[in-house]
């Protein structure tokens, strides 16, 4: 039998190796991280009705404005006088932001009101949206509903479906008169 007395090994330490663990792990403990940060508030930096001005004719705008709101329970629309008015919407019907989670409180309700505004700018007609979100919460079942501060968010998006629905609506008639 044979014993081994020296050791003549070479030690080489690879850098490789650990540098590429240490990067997957930052990288999957940042992923975590930034997944799970979900912002319940945003800051009212302009409280109020939003507005926006379109460079089409009211009766386009008019029909955009129905068109977006196909999905809302309307009280009343009135042409001649340019005002859209929803009835409340409550419960699952609510609209929720993206980033807040599907609660929603049993007393919330809220009601959008649009107000459409033919003008002219030069000699081209323009059109100004107005809308008013409403919203109320009511605490118990004695207790009268109390109205509260809106973020904003559905009335902006409203007018970025509007101002979608009126680009479409110019492309399929820049497509018919090409044909």
């Amino acid at each position: 039998m044979q014993f081994i007395t020296q050791f003549n090994f070479k030690v080489q330490f690879n850098y490789k190796a650990p540098l590429l663990a240490l990067a997957i792990s930052v990288g999957a403990l940042s992923g975590c991280s930034s997944a799970s940060v979900e912002p319940e508030h945003i800051d009212i930096k302009d409280p109020g009705p939003k507005t926006k001005t379109f460079s089409t004719s009211f009766l386009n705008t008019w029909k955009a404005c129905l068109i977006v709101l196909g999905k809302y329970p309307l009280k009343s629309y009135d042409e001649e006088s340019g005002v859209i008015e929803t009835d409340f919407i409550r419960g699952e019907d609510v609209w929720v932001a993206p980033h807040r989670k599907k609660y929603i409180q049993g007393g919330f309700k809220y009601k959008l009101n649009l107000r459409v505004i033919k003008g002219k700018q030069g000699a081209k007609p323009v059109t100004k949206v107005i809308v008013l979100k409403q919203p109320e919460l009511q605490k118990d079942f004695f207790a009268d509903s109390e109205k509260i501060q809106t973020d904003g968010l559905e009335e902006l998006s409203l007018l970025y479906r509007i101002e979608r629905e009126l680009a479409l609506e110019e492309a399929l008639a820049k497509v018919k008169r090409t044909n």
